[in-house]
This record gives structure tokens, sequence and C-alpha cells, in this order.
């Protein structure tokens, strides 16, 4: 995948591997061989030179999932890029903190006070945020990325923060009530 120009290496010839002194050394040296260069060729380039090397299309097909590496697609994953992932990180903070401030404010001054605003948005927003994730991780990886690191910020802010508290405590030798 590297260097689509590149020579493939052949694997070990079929009728090499020993097959009859030791049943299924055929099968684990295609193994091998693929395992060893899955990473820098295509599937595409690596049956042809086991095909070339003497190996049933069946052998190869076997072998194949077995290395643990069958995709649907052979071929680089996306590329995430720094600005949408920060972007999209920065702006779920700031619609998670602002959009709870503003709740706040007008809840505050309609004089119809339901109860704590914030705490709502927070959780709809984690919720919002890891369906976004699940959806967006292949077709937009950086607005996935950026999505995925915001959940796990606002997901860890109220944990951190009281251990730091509970901390603070301890250290100054002050009651948390």
């Amino acid at each position: 995948m590297t260097d689509p120009t590149a020579s493939v290496p052949t694997p070990t010839p079929a009728e090499q591997t020993g097959e009859q002194a030791f049943p299924g050394s055929r099968r684990a040296a295609l193994a091998a061989y693929v395992e060893v260069h899955r990473d820098h060729y295509t599937e595409a380039a690596l049956r042809a030179a086991a095909l070339q090397a003497g190996y049933t299309s069946e052998e190869f097909d076997a072998v194949w999932p077995a290395v643990g590496w069958a995709r649907p697609t052979d071929g680089p994953r996306a590329k995430v890029d720094f600005l949408p992932a920060t972007g999209t990180f920065l702006g779920f903070i700031l619609v998670l903190w602002l959009g709870a401030a503003l709740l706040e404010n007008v809840s505050a001054m309609s004089g119809a006070y339901i109860g704590p605003m914030a705490p709502i948005l927070w959780i709809g927003m984690l919720i919002a945020g890891v369906i976004g994730w699940l959806v967006w991780r292949d077709s937009r990886p950086s607005v996935a990325r950026g999505l995925g690191c915001a959940v796990i910020a606002v997901g860890l802010f109220p944990i951190v923060a009281i251990v730091a508290v509970l901390g603070f405590c301890l250290v100054t030798g002050a009651t948390v009530l």
C-alpha cells in the first residue's frame, strides 16, 4: 500500500512447503507470508503473488481472514484533519457551556425557574456527541474525532473537579460540608 509500483515478494513456492510430511504447513506458510506483507501490499497484489507461487484461490481466501485483516475495502483509512477536529471540539464545548449559561439566564430572568438546566443540557449534549461520533466516524472522521475528544473532556470534567475539590480538602484539612 505504500508503493503500488514496487514488486511484491513471492511466498514460499507451494510445492516446497512440506505438505506431505507436515499437513497444514502449506496454509501456515501462506498465512505467514500474508501476515508479514499485509501492511505494505494490497490484497490483490498478495493474491496475485500467491497464485503465481502455486497456491490456489481457495487457500488464499481461507488464509486472508485468518490473519485478522479482512476489511470490506482494501485501502488506506480516511485522513483526520487538525482544523476541523479542533473546530468541532471547541464548538461542542462552546455550545455546551454557553448554551447552559443562556438557558439559566433566560430561566432566571423570566421568573419561571424550572430547575437546573445546565445538567440537563450537559447530559443531552453528551448523548448527542456520542451519537454524532457513531454516525460520522466513517464518513467524516475529522468531525467524529473532535466530537469524541469533546465528549471525553466534558464527561471527565465533573470527575476531575470532584477529585480536585476532595484533594484540596484533604490537603488543607477542611471538610466538604
